[in-house]
């Protein structure tokens, strides 16, 4: 079993804001992970990150995804996978 972190980085005025979230996958298994956004017309080509890194330093990176987000009335996604 390993011991992941899943992040979401969202862009702020300056900088970004960060989300974790603990999680356990079996090694060997196949994951998927997945945020909802929908975007206001006040955070136009907002910029999101998911990502799943390793728990304990130094923090090896599983995977991730990342994209400018335009406004849009509907939700959108964002999807990671891959193998623990």
């Amino acid at each position: 079993m390993l011991l992941l972190r899943l992040l979401l980085l969202l862009q702020v005025t300056s900088g970004f804001a960060q989300f974790g979230q603990y999680v356990t996958v079996k090694t060997g298994s196949n994951y998927t992970a997945s945020a909802w956004f929908r975007v206001s017309a006040a955070a136009s080509n907002a910029a999101v990150r998911l990502g799943l890194q390793g728990a304990f330093s130094p923090y090896p990176v599983w995977g991730s995804a990342g994209r400018t987000l335009r406004v849009a009335d509907k939700w959108q996604q964002l999807m990671i996978g891959g193998e623990g």
